[in-house]
């Protein structure tokens, strides 16, 4: 009753018909894929080959997605087209949540996730490395890092957040200096987002930041006049006048 087929030399069992279709739910939950980032397909943009510092920002086109992701950096999705009902597991929970353009995920450096979904969308992915984010805590708010804890956003619409990845995908299309110090200033600045409205700790009030004087001012402006063909970091011009990223 069984059948058997030879193909290339090897002889292979011939499944029933209806066999995939019987073992799916089987399928689905061995196939699931383990990624880098969260997808196994090639971002449509990715800021990976330009280091810039503690944040790297990726454009995602996905159509239908499971996947299990290594989160070694803190995940911010911002979706930008598209209508999705995005199952969400980690930890031993799952949540579904009906996502669209506007909504974001937050989810914090820690276990691996499961992000599995049908149909087509198009995803601003951010990843904060987690030291970039201790640092802005610790110049912005004097907060211990061992302290900070993010909490996860499955999917909720926040606009000062989309503004930030909105102005950091700007950012893939252009190049230079003036970019890359303008890309950097805006991961100090979705850190300090995420530590207010995420964070698990209190914040006490932002350290009071004084302006650059006259003197250093020039300073500054000379040094970026002598090194223009170099790729400056905002850390080299906060390093210059003893400052911090943050503070510059």
């Amino acid at each position: 009753g069984q059948h058997m087929c030879s193909r290339r030399g090897r002889m292979t069992r011939r499944r029933p018909r209806g066999f995939a279709h019987r073992q799916e739910g089987q399928v689905n939950a061995g196939r699931t894929r383990h990624a880098s980032s969260a997808s196994s397909h090639a971002p449509l943009l990715s800021s990976a080959s330009r280091h810039w510092d503690g944040i790297v920002v990726e454009l995602h086109h996905f159509d239908t997605v499971d996947v299990v992701v290594p989160v070694r950096e803190h995940l911010v999705g911002v979706h930008v087209t598209g209508a999705v009902n995005l199952l969400q597991a980690r930890n031993g929970r799952a949540s579904v949540r009906h996502l669209r353009a506007g909504d974001v995920t937050v989810t914090p450096v820690g276990e691996p996730k499961r992000f599995q979904h049908t149909g087509e969308n198009v995803v601003l992915i951010l990843r904060l490395a987690p030291d970039f984010v201790q640092q802005v805590a610790g110049e912005e708010y004097a907060l211990n890092p061992t302290r900070l804890e993010l909490h996860e956003s499955l999917g909720a619409p926040d606009p000062e957040l989309v503004a930030i990845g909105n102005r950091l995908l700007a950012g893939l299309g252009t190049e230079g200096t003036p970019t890359r110090m303008l890309v950097e200033s805006l991961a100090v600045e979705l850190s300090i987002h995420l530590l207010r409205q995420y964070g698990s700790a209190p914040l006490s009030e932002r350290r009071p930041v004084s302006r650059l004087s006259p003197r250093k001012l020039q300073r500054v402006v000379e040094y970026i006049d002598a090194n223009l063909r170099e790729d400056m970091a905002l850390d080299d011009l906060a390093g210059l006048l003893a400052m911090s990223r943050s503070h510059f």
